[in-house]
């Protein structure tokens, strides 16, 4: 499975509760809400999460693969994501929870972020 997200702006002059000031890419101070879809391998939409503006991206990964594996009793799943979903944490969670992954990373910061990562594997 392939997951993503991504932000959705709205011209509203106050935040809500799901509509919230976040990290935006096109560095709007607009409220937004962020979206995650998880895709199979054909590219066919499994699932579209909604979340808070103002959360993470990498903290959406495990909570919309936890809820997938759970309400489809998944028993194997391989887990494809871009840089955006690397973080050291992310990593040690998807194995900790069974997950199989693939996970992109820019060139440049792949030796670092593979060294963070095998470095707090053998501390868990």
């Amino acid at each position: 499975m392939l997951y993503d997200c991504t932000t959705l702006y709205f011209e509203a002059e106050r935040e809500d509760r799901l509509r919230r000031v976040g990290m935006s890419k096109e560095r709007r101070v607009d409220p937004q809400i962020l979206v995650g879809l998880l895709v199979d391998q054909g590219g066919f939409p499994l699932e579209v999460h909604e979340f808070a503006g103002n959360r993470g991206e990498t903290l959406t990964l495990l909570p919309v693969l936890d809820a997938f594996r759970e309400r489809h009793q998944a028993t194997e799943i391989v887990v494809v994501a871009d840089a955006g979903m690397l973080s050291a944490s992310n990593l040690n969670k998807l194995e900790d929870a069974g997950f199989s992954f693939i996970v992109g990373s820019r060139t440049s910061s792949t030796p670092y972020d593979l060294a963070e990562h095998y470095a707090t594997v053998g501390t868990s």
